[in-house]
């Protein structure tokens, strides 16, 4: 049900129509010989943030990847155009390679292959009847295009002049501030804490409009690009973390053998967290302090308990400190003055951007599907020698490139082609009724006024801001607004046709082949998982945890939306995917330990993570696997050559990673029993 738009959409909606003026009104001053183009541009290009960063963001893209299009629109059409099937497979793979490289960049960088993609299709192919013109008509659509981008980013920054900056510290103080809840709530709560399931989401958004940040007037530092870089990596470690933290208190309490000390430190702890002065240096040492009396002295002869207390402890002290410079680091990205750069600086150094997950096959797949699709509607066009037909190769390329993000494309496609179909009557009624009482460019612009500011409010709903936008590219194009009018009906309905008929063939191609069903890419996401837990135990190194666990978290991310879909359980879900992070984690830990210990030790190690690359191994290719009982005899007799180290550091450091792995992998195996390798 429709409401009354607010005054918030009500100004969006003036904002789209004074870009639409103002692209046209240029458009005209510049004589180009298809003002409509800009017209509709300005439309499309309307930014779903309205931040000054990513308006100019994503307008530098699409700015970019016309001239890209327009390029290989050059080099494609002229040399081909005497093969009409040669030059048909080369424009649809290279629209294929195009949505391709789109799929592996999560960053607002999409719209730049995007664009490169079908523009070849919008420039090229209509000139292709007249390749030696197509340096002219590659040169004029791509002004066009090009005034609409950019009237369209100057019109939002005047008129929603909100920073990057602005919207990315709130963001961040609000992730802040739900992980510190998150925190105080989990070491006093009885019961295990739920985890914020909107965290993994929001520190994929803080990572992307930080890409934005530098296209604004105040510039994005290096040091503080450097600072949320190293930020990221800190929140990021606190996932796992803190659900590690959880696990050892209900281990120690489900055991019966919590220390009586155990309330009060984790109390003293919360208390801490719910405090703001995280931030100074000597704040958090009595804290430390408490932690590290709290923690038993381990050796051979420790029980399961001490094991467990000591873990905790070691666990508790990370997550104190890692709060510290999360804290600190915060401050170095909202003010990089001298004094929070001086006290962060030994944080940002090896810093680097977050990693982010990428499916290789859905990308090739999309790929694939869009190509096929292209061939498909050129044939159908050469066959019956259509006029129009590259006009509906050009709309079906646009449709599975901008929506090949989406699992199901074929809702939005479908929305897109609802709206072309019922707005024909408005190209009509203005083409043959109002447009020709107009003799001036004020005349235009007022009788403009109705449609675009209705299209420009419809635009503001979510359900309805395909349609919209299918009705505006069939009111533009019919128009089809020129220096010189001439109403003709028979070039109108031809065009609408290729209009219509390309999302057509859009849908039946997406249809066909390109529908991914939730749990299918869930099952893909988590064998994404799998494998890298398989490579992990292989590597002869120790790996990156950063890489691992930003990875991982943002699998979490992608996970949570589709859950809600099929309407399965977030909560176990999210435990397994949490577990799996965990375990990489301890993997991490474990091969950065393994030379700690000596030969034998290594050789039972060695044979675990042999073990447990086949499990993986197994459930990457969707085949149940179960993990051998004999890996806790193994990893128990791992902790005890561990226990024999010299160096408390290491043998601390060693012993929390393999607990952390014993109790992810077998939560509910009889406790460790200390044994003697002392030969």
């Amino acid at each position: 049900m429709l409401t009354w738009p607010s005054p918030r959409a009500l100004l969006t909606a003036f904002s789209v129509y004074v870009a639409v003026i103002l692209a046209l009104y240029v458009a005209f001053a510049l004589d180009l010989p298809n003002p409509w183009w800009a017209m509709a541009t300005a439309y499309i290009a309307q930014p779903r943030q309205p931040l000054i960063g990513a308006i100019w963001a994503k307008a530098f893209y699409r700015v970019a990847g016309t001239i890209i299009g327009a390029i290989a629109s050059i080099a494609l059409i002229p040399n081909l155009a005497n093969s009409p099937e040669l030059m048909i497979l080369a424009v649809a793979g290279w629209v294929g390679l195009c949505v391709f490289g789109g799929l592996l960049d999560r960053s607002p960088r999409f719209y730049l292959f995007m664009l490169a993609g079908y523009t070849v299709t919008l420039v090229g192919l209509p000139a292709a009847a007249h390749p030696d013109a197509i340096f002219d008509i590659a040169v004029a659509r791509s002004e066009e295009i090009l005034l609409g981008v950019i009237a369209s980013a100057l019109v939002q920054s005047v008129l929603f002049p909100r920073s990057v900056a602005t919207a990315m510290t709130a963001r961040l103080d609000e992730v802040m501030a739900d992980t510190r809840t998150w925190i105080s709530q989990m070491l006093c709560a009885a019961a295990p804490v739920p985890a914020p399931h909107h965290l993994a989401n929001q520190l994929t958004e803080i990572n992307l409009m930080a890409t934005d940040w530098r296209f604004e007037a105040t510039a994005f530092s290096g040091s503080q690009r450097r600072a949320l870089w190293a930020l990221e990596e800190r929140l990021i470690a606190l996932l796992p973390l803190i659900t590690a933290v959880e696990d050892r208190i209900a281990a120690l309490r489900d055991a019966g053998v919590a220390p009586p000390n155990l309330p009060a430190v984790t109390s003293r702890v919360a208390s801490w967290f719910g405090t703001a002065k995280g931030a100074d240096a000597r704040a958090n040492d009595p804290v430390l302090e408490e932690i590290g009396a709290a923690a038993p002295e381990l050796g051979p002869a420790s029980s399961w308990a001490d094991l467990l207390a000591a873990s905790l402890a070691g666990r508790l002290t990370e997550l104190v400190e890692t709060w510290r410079e999360c804290v600190l680091l915060a401050a170095a990205v909202r003010d990089p003055t001298g004094r929070t750069r001086k006290a962060a600086i030994h944080l940002v150094a090896g810093a680097r951007p977050r990693s982010l997950h990428v499916d290789k096959g859905v990308a090739l797949h999309s790929a694939i599907v869009a190509a096929l699709t292209i061939i498909g509607a050129a044939a159908f066009s050469i066959a019956i020698r259509w006029q129009s037909g590259p006009v509906a190769i050009a709309i079906a390329a646009m449709c599975c490139a901008l929506f090949s993000t989406a699992d199901d494309p074929i809702p939005q496609v479908r929305d897109f082609f609802i709206g072309l179909l019922i707005a024909l009557p408005l190209p009509l009624l203005y083409e043959f009724a109002i447009l020709p009482q107009v003799d001036d460019f004020v005349m235009l612009a007022v009788v403009l006024f109705p449609v675009m500011i209705v299209l420009g409010v419809l635009l503001t709903y979510p359900g309805l801001s395909l349609m919209a936008l299918g009705a505006v590219v069939t009111f533009a194009a019919g128009l089809a607004l020129q220096p010189s009018f001439a109403a003709d009906l028979p070039s109108l309905m031809n065009g609408y046709l290729g209009l219509v008929i390309g999302p057509i063939f859009a849908l039946v191609g997406l249809s066909l082949a390109r529908v991914l069903p939730a749990h299918r890419v869930m099952r893909r996401i988590l064998r994404s998982g799998w494998r890298d837990l398989a490579a992990l135990t292989r590597a002869q190194r120790a790996p990156d945890r950063t890489v691992w666990t930003s990875r991982m978290l943002d699998r979490i991310g992608l996970l949570l939306p589709r859950l809600s879909q099929i309407g399965a359980s977030e909560e176990g879900q999210l435990s397994k995917a949490l577990r799996d992070l965990r375990l990489g984690v301890g993997i991490v830990e474990l091969k950065r330990l393994r030379t700690t210990v000596d030969a034998d030790t290594r050789r039972e190690v060695d044979a675990m993570f042999a073990e447990l690359a086949k499990h993986f191994d197994a459930l990457s290719r969707g085949k149940p696997a179960a993990v051998s009982t004999g890996v806790v005899a193994r990893l128990d007799a791992a902790m005890a050559a561990i226990l024999e180290l010299p160096d408390p550091v290491d043998r601390d450091a060693a012993i929390g990673a393999a607990i952390g792995f014993r109790r992810n992998l077998f939560p509910h195996a009889p406790a460790y029993r200390a044994i003697s390798v002392t030969q």
